[in-house]
């Protein structure tokens, strides 16, 4: 999933948490869950998340979670954060946003 995938106005969110708490938004839904660091390896779910029903965005979301879920390990530079799977195929890229 790409960037160029996500409807207009669609803003896809995570945050990871000192406490190990993931949270975010899958452009719709809130969700939550746990994730656990061991060097350059990542582990995180299990996820859960809000249940409104938003068109067009149910799949997106639910590949996104499962996206999340089937990471394995991760490489980060100040700005970025990068997510592969078992195989080291890269799963997902993520920026880091301004602080609020």
């Amino acid at each position: 999933m790409s960037a160029a995938e996500l409807p207009a106005g669609v803003k896809i969110e995570v945050e990871f948490k000192p406490d190990g708490r993931i949270t975010g938004s899958g452009g719709c839904n809130r969700f939550f869950g746990g994730y656990a660091v061991s060097g350059n390896h990542i582990k995180i779910g299990p996820l859960a998340s809000t249940r409104k029903g938003c068109p067009g965005l149910i799949k997106l979301e639910a590949t996104f979670f499962a996206t999340l879920q089937a990471a394995s390990s991760f490489a980060q530079t100040d700005t970025t954060l990068i997510l592969f799977d078992a195989s080291g195929d890269k799963l997902a890229q993520f920026v880091r946003a301004e602080q609020r």
